[in-house]
């Protein structure tokens, strides 16, 4: 959108996403002059959920070529990425993500091809992020900052252990993540931990995160903190721990502010204890996934226990794409009730390209869920008419009983908390497919978490999808960001609160 915007190029009528991407990508590197005026707005482009596969487009189009030889077809990365997220493509690297990583099993070849979606997805970001820098360089005439970002340098050279004669330049605690790797360049598992108390937020891990950060902003300022220059994983490792440090301050002002509101009743151990339960259910999803018999099934249950522990490690950053996250799980969670329930709806649905989310939520019963469906999905997309204020609004009416003084800064934590619920059912009733003693024990363990109702409370959860139904004709008000300047900007996000 970015890239459409910046060359005055718009999604026509009746083309397809991935027509678009192919256009917009075959298109010069161009920003036109209107790009530098301010309050101009963005070109309309992307509808709603029309992509179904990644095949190349079958419409005239160019790829990119990077300058390490690599050539990417934009069209059929954004199909790639989105059959990705919906369960459909890669999986049985879904399905390592999900169970098999955690059992310390060998990632199938797909995991390769995988990895290498989002890491061309990644530069094809910086290269725009690059242009679009040049670009703001050439128009007040910084020749210097010009030439050094004319230099396209797409790709990080291969990772490299240390020279006999060079002392690493990075303390690394220790674990397997601190040896270098002629394959892969990982950070540390201290920087990659949730950011609560008892994980990326002890004292003892972020100590780690300061320190290679530190580093990052003493090359910054000129300096060599090592001795030496720093190679390119050893740079990217710094630079990812650098804006780890800044999540890391960011939770732990929410932490203080929750610490103020709360005041002696604070304890920050419930939040390791409300995690620790989407934990459990996040591998109890991947472990049913692994069991049930059809292979869509499998997916939509992969995809939920992945889902809901990539959703709370996002929100516990305050991140609102812990929603758009979300909105995979719910979509996941009716595939899978729908298979459940109706195999042989589901099995018809599987087959049509042009099945959504919605199709999926109003085919397991979950009409009254669309309200809540739409307000994720705003988060799930970026748009020229996106409209994440009024979905932040939406998801605080969902709310029942909730205090108006604080209902903004906990309607992320209660949708988590609703399609966590949906998601433990969901597992414990597809558990009854291999074995009714497993499902019974899942549902005691879910219920003794208060990730399920008991018989007592079940009645709340109609309650709850008559009370989302009812916000059925809410208006989400206006675009985010078309016409928007800085005077009428929309007020930042509220901090989240546990």
């Amino acid at each position: 959108m970015h890239r459409a915007h910046n060359a005055g190029i718009s999604q026509e009528p009746g083309e397809s996403t991935l027509d678009f991407v192919a256009r917009v990508w075959s298109h010069p590197d161009h920003f036109s002059e209107h790009w530098f005026e301010g309050g101009t707005g963005l070109v309309p482009a992307f509808t709603e959920d029309d992509v179904t596969s990644a095949d190349e487009p079958a419409s005239q189009h160019e790829h990119v070529k990077l300058t390490d030889g690599t050539e990417i077809c934009p069209a059929v990365l954004y199909g790639a990425m989105s059959e990705l997220m919906h369960g459909r493509m890669l999986l049985d690297a879904v399905g390592w993500e999900s169970h098999g990583l955690l059992d310390g099993a060998d990632p199938p070849d797909e995991v390769a091809i995988a990895v290498g979606v989002i890491a061309d997805a990644l530069s094809l970001s910086l290269r725009q992020i690059r242009l679009a820098a040049l670009a703001l360089a050439f128009e007040r005439g910084d020749l210097m900052t010009v030439a050094l970002l004319d230099m396209p340098l797409d790709r990080f050279s291969r990772a490299e252990p240390p020279a006999n004669d060079q002392d690493p330049a990075l303390r690394l605690p220790p674990g397997p993540a601190a040896a270098p790797s002629p394959r892969l360049v990982a950070p540390p598992m201290v920087l990659l931990a949730p950011l609560q108390p008892s994980e990326g937020l002890e004292s003892a891990h972020m100590a780690v995160a300061f320190e290679m950060g530190d580093s990052f902003e003493a090359v910054l300022r000129g300096r060599r903190p090592a001795g030496r220059l720093f190679r390119d994983d050893e740079m990217a490792t710094a630079a990812f721990a650098w804006h780890r440090v800044r999540s890391i301050k960011t939770a732990l002002r929410g932490l203080d502010a929750e610490r103020e509101h709360f005041g002696e009743a604070f304890d920050d151990r419930t939040l390791s204890v409300r995690t620790m339960r989407w934990s459990v259910l996040s591998e109890a999803a991947a472990v049913v996934g692994g069991w049930v018999p059809i292979a869509e099934h499998r997916a939509a249950l992969a995809v939920m226990g992945s889902g809901i522990r990539s959703a709370y490690w996002m929100w516990l950053e305050d991140d609102d794409r812990a929603m758009a996250i979300l909105r995979c799980v719910l979509e996941q969670a009716a595939r899978s009730r729908t298979w459940r329930t109706k195999p042989a709806k589901a099995a018809r649905l599987e087959a049509r390209a042009e099945t959504t989310p919605r199709d999926w939520i109003e085919a397991a019963g979950w009409r009254r869920l669309t309200p809540l469906n739409r307000a994720l999905g705003e988060f799930a997309h970026v748009k020229a008419n996106s409209r994440w204020s009024g979905a932040r609004t939406l998801l605080t009416h969902f709310q029942r009983d909730a205090d108006p003084d604080v209902a903004a800064f906990t309607a992320r934590g209660a949708a988590l908390e609703f399609v966590a619920m949906l998601t433990a059912i969901e597992v414990a009733e597809s558990a009854s497919e291999v074995s009714e003693v497993i499902a019974s024990v899942l549902a005691d363990a879910f219920t003794d978490l208060d990730l399920m109702p008991d018989q007592a409370t079940s009645r709340a959860v109609d309650e709850q999808f008559n009370y989302i139904w009812a916000q059925q004709m809410t208006d989400l008000g206006v675009s985010d960001f078309v016409g928007t300047n800085a005077a009428d900007a929309p007020e930042a996000p509220v901090q989240e609160m546990s």
